[in-house]
């Protein structure tokens, strides 16, 4: 999936996926951060747990645990205070269109 902002593509690693290529830690910053602002964008209204379970599903994750959460907040967070993403009372939007990541 290609992010229509900027040319980050984010991949799915699906069960078929070698084990070493399923750990959340070694996806892209970028990679994350597109995935997650992409489900901001096409949500109408969503939270931060909501947008990183959906984020991890556009990389084939089937479930959130702990792991993926910790990789995905930092760079949530990190969105959130580049002024990417913008958190209104615990709801997220998009606030401008680059610096994905």
């Amino acid at each position: 999936m290609s992010n229509a902002d900027n040319d980050v593509v984010i991949r799915r690693r699906d069960d078929d996926a070698l084990p070493n290529l399923r750990k959340p830690e070694l996806i892209a910053p970028e990679e994350i951060g597109a995935a997650l602002a992409h489900a901001v964008q096409v949500s109408y209204g969503i939270d931060a747990d909501e947008a990183v379970a959906e984020a991890s599903r556009l990389f084939g994750y089937k479930k959130t645990g702990s792991n993926i959460q910790s990789s995905f907040k930092k760079v949530l967070n990190r969105l959130i205070m580049r002024g990417v993403l913008q958190d209104q009372g615990g709801q997220l939007s998009c606030k401008k269109s680059k610096e994905r990541g």
